[in-house]
């Protein structure tokens, strides 16, 4: 054992013949490649460890090609998560935006924080995870240095009100003035919501009142946003 990372699994994938490739994101190293040797035999003791959502202390040894999964200690396997096909939905979207975000050889210290922040609300607090999965984007916009300004247009800075708009050619907020060619209506009461959600915790969100719809069409906007910035599609 050269050295133990805590991490959370953001995918595994077969190789070989009973190994696996997992992809991590770790709080100290960024996202790592890991093989773990021999999982997929029945009587591996890693097989526990080796499935998306894991999170754990991961005792690595390190090699020429790639790291070696020694051991693991885990924190939390967010068991709940597969009991429930919304929780299940929404948590796998978030494990895919990390993996496509985050590169190898960077520090994201504060997207795993946020990352396994969210996972916990999904998973044990009662509340729609639809609330904790757009704090979680928000944060992560505000991680890569890209976050909403929901109060002042991007483009003259004034106010926004009744009529905003999220540029798809900046992915910016915008007023009815500054708006581009390629833009989406952002409702007075989905600037609202969006607000709210971005100033409260993870914790204080159950206390949110809001419409089904205007949660789909936050979450709609978001995506939006995502493609735009980041080239990701759901």
């Amino acid at each position: 054992m050269d050295e133990i990372v805590k991490g959370v699994v953001l995918k595994a994938r077969d190789y070989k013949e009973s190994d696996k490739v997992l992809t991590i994101l770790t709080a100290s190293k960024g996202k790592i490649l890991v093989k773990a040797r021999g999982v997929k035999k029945a009587k591996s003791k890693l097989k526990a460890f080796c499935q998306p959502f894991c999170f754990a202390d991961f005792e690595i040894t390190h090699s020429k090609f790639m790291d070696i999964l020694t051991g693991a200690r885990v924190v939390d396997m967010f068991f709940d998560l597969v009991q429930d096909y919304e929780k299940y939905s929404i948590a796998s979207v978030l494990l895919k935006l990390l993996d496509k975000i985050c590169v190898e050889g960077q520090s994201y210290e504060n997207q795993f924080v946020n990352s396994t922040r969210c996972l916990t609300a999904i998973c044990y607090l009662d509340y729609n995870p639809k609330l904790a999965f757009i704090k979680f984007v928000l944060n992560l916009l505000v991680g890569e240095g890209v976050g909403f300004n929901f109060d002042n247009c991007s483009g003259c800075r004034a106010i926004l009100r009744d009529h905003s708009y999220l540029n798809l050619d900046t992915g910016e907020v915008v007023c009815e003035k500054c708006k581009g060619f390629y833009n989406v209506k952002i409702s007075k009461d989905v600037l609202l919501l969006l607000k709210e959600i971005n100033g409260t915790d993870y914790e204080n969100l159950k206390n949110i009142n809001y419409k089904e719809k205007n949660l789909d069409e936050t979450i709609k906007i978001l995506f939006l946003d995502l493609k735009q910035r980041f080239d990701v599609s759901f």
